[in-house]
């Protein structure tokens, strides 16, 4: 579900319970998001490698260029209003 800036809310909640589901709320930890063929491919064109090989190949060759397969993001609880 999402909502604009000036949207009241869902009716069936309570004006505290909007406001707090309105924004992103950064949660604690993180948790490991592989990068996925397509952004690999885009990794190793910005080191000059043209590759559209299967994954597996794609990842090998990340690895041999020092480009790492896999990032470390925050955890976060979306809000209702769409990110601009």
């Amino acid at each position: 579900m999402s909502f604009q800036a000036d949207d009241v809310g869902p009716f069936w909640m309570t004006p505290e319970e909007r406001i707090k589901i309105k924004y992103d709320v950064i949660q604690p930890g993180a948790k490991t998001k592989m990068f996925t063929k397509a952004e690999l491919i885009a990794k190793l064109k910005d080191a000059g490698v043209t590759t559209k090989e299967k994954l597996s190949d794609v990842q090998i060759a990340a690895t041999n260029l020092g480009i790492p397969l896999q990032e470390v993001v925050q955890k976060v609880k979306e809000g209702s209003l769409p990110c601009i």
